[in-house]
């Protein structure tokens, strides 16, 4: 839930047409929730949250230092902890998936509002798994003029790894026809041999 009143629910199936409404997380209004995965990081047979918030399109369109990636921690009782915070600013999309292949699960996280000023703009970032909640942050240069908006992964070349798929939005065209042709996708061909992205 985002807006007012933000929030990670789950609504419980009680049978017969019924469900109950359970809070995770709550968060403040300007949090800017963006997207989530539901996914066991540290393999211990529980499913943790990865969210992304930086959703700055409100009143306060200001770059905020609590905008990010974090990991919650399921404590296994319907209760989860934060336990891990890289600052994002923007930031609007999340995958998980093992991207390079070592056998444990890695983040990659894209800014729909990122910092205009950083070189490079931190537009997408690979959060390597190191273990023990320890990620590296690698931010490529991308040639790639376009502001990115959704994000998806899957293996679109068939060669047995995962491959990154960013939509993008050209936010001047929101309340305007196109004023020019923009790209509208972006598929980052996930080269584990080389130890990079290659932007197709």
């Amino acid at each position: 839930m985002t807006q007012a009143f933000e929030g990670v629910f789950l609504w419980e199936n009680q049978g017969e047409g019924e469900f109950e409404e359970k809070a995770f997380l709550r968060f403040q209004p300007a949090f800017g929730s963006s997207d989530f995965q539901l996914v066991d990081m540290d393999k211990d047979g529980k499913l943790d949250i990865i969210l992304v918030n930086g959703d700055n399109t409100n009143k306060s369109q200001i770059l905020k230092n609590f905008h990010g990636v974090r990991i919650f921690k399921n404590q296994g009782d319907n209760s989860f902890k934060e336990s891990w915070f890289y600052p994002m600013h923007g930031a609007s999309g999340v995958q998980v998936e093992d991207f390079d292949l070592d056998g444990d699960l890695d983040i990659v996280a894209i800014s729909f509002f990122p910092d205009k000023t950083q070189k490079p703009r931190e537009d997408l970032i690979f959060f390597e798994n190191e273990g023990d909640e320890s990620f590296r942050p690698y931010v490529q240069d991308f040639k790639v003029n376009a502001n990115f908006l959704i994000l998806s992964k899957g293996d679109v070349d068939a060669d047995g790894d995962q491959d990154i798929l960013i939509g993008t939005f050209d936010f001047g065209d929101l309340y305007r026809g196109p004023s020019e042709n923009w790209l509208s996708l972006v598929v980052l061909q996930n080269k584990i041999l080389s130890n990079r992205l290659k932007v197709e």
